[in-house]
């Protein structure tokens, strides 16, 4: 079922240009939003929280975002 934004914990892996937008729009609704990246960037610190590495990302949000490329 769908559910209000602003209700909504959302973790996002990769703070890259992609990353960073997803970001920037979800901070209008609301959300509560954590960040994860190898090089934290100080665009992203004004709108989310960085987290450190998690085995088990689920715990942290109820939607997980994922822009980092397989290498």
């Amino acid at each position: 079922q769908g559910g209000e934004l602003h209700n909504f914990t959302v973790g996002v892996l990769g703070t890259g240009r992609i990353g960073r937008a997803v970001i920037r729009d979800l901070s209008g609704f609301g959300c509560r939003i954590y960040a994860y990246d190898a090089y934290e960037n100080e665009e992203v610190k004004k709108y989310a929280d960085y987290i450190a590495p998690s085995n088990d990302e689920s715990g942290v949000a109820d939607i997980i975002k994922r822009f980092i490329l397989n290498a």
